[in-house]
Order: structure tokens, then C-alpha cells, then sequence
């Protein structure tokens, strides 16, 4: 139990230091590997955008655990989706993104 301690808190403070914060403006983290990846926090609200049609996204808790699953769009429009306070691994087949809410 104590070394699943250490490993979430270690895995924690690299989140933190990697991922995107939520504040009163949005920020974007672009994915440099796949041209015009978006991931934009604003408060609770994460807009995910310039993705493939019909693409799955999965939400995981930062121990792992699946909390959601979502499919992009058919008609190509941006996913918008409410998550709560705390941290986050968004992740698709092409790339695994690190979001904290705050």
C-alpha cells in the first residue's frame, strides 16, 4: 500500500509538471507529432480538436482506471466534454495526453 503511495504521487508530480492547467483563460497544448492536435481546459470544460472522425478517446484517472470513453464526431466537429477537479490521461491509438483540472 505505501509503495502505491509513492508511485501515484510520483506519477502525480509528473503530471503537474507536464500537463495543462485549467485557469480563467484557455490554454492549447499541441501535439508537435500529429499537426493540429488540440486539447484546450477552460475551468471544467476540455475541448479536444483536429482529430479523426469517429476516433476514441478514453479518460483515464491518474491510477489508471477508465472513467469515460468518448468517439469523436462523424462530421468532424470539436468533442467537448465536463470533468471534475483532478488529474487526468486522455488517450486515443495515436497519442496519450496529460490534463490537470484545478
Amino acid at each position: 500500500m505505501k509503495r502505491l503511495f509513492i508511485i501515484a504521487t510520483l506519477f502525480g508530480a509528473l503530471l503537474f509538471s507536464e500537463g495543462v492547467s485549467a485557469q480563467n483563460q484557455p490554454k492549447a497544448q499541441v501535439d508537435r507529432e500529429t499537426v493540429g492536435f488540440t486539447v484546450q481546459v477552460n475551468n471544467t470544460r476540455v475541448v479536444v480538436q483536429n482529430v479523426a472522425p469517429r476516433t476514441s478517446i478514453q479518460i483515464y484517472s491518474i491510477l489508471g482506471v477508465k472513467l469515460k470513453d468518448y468517439k469523436m464526431p462523424a462530421n468532424g466537429d470539436d468533442l467537448q466534454f465536463d470533468l471534475p477537479k483532478g488529474c487526468y490521461i486522455l488517450k486515443t491509438d495515436e497519442f496519450v495526453r496529460k490534463i490537470a483540472i484545478k
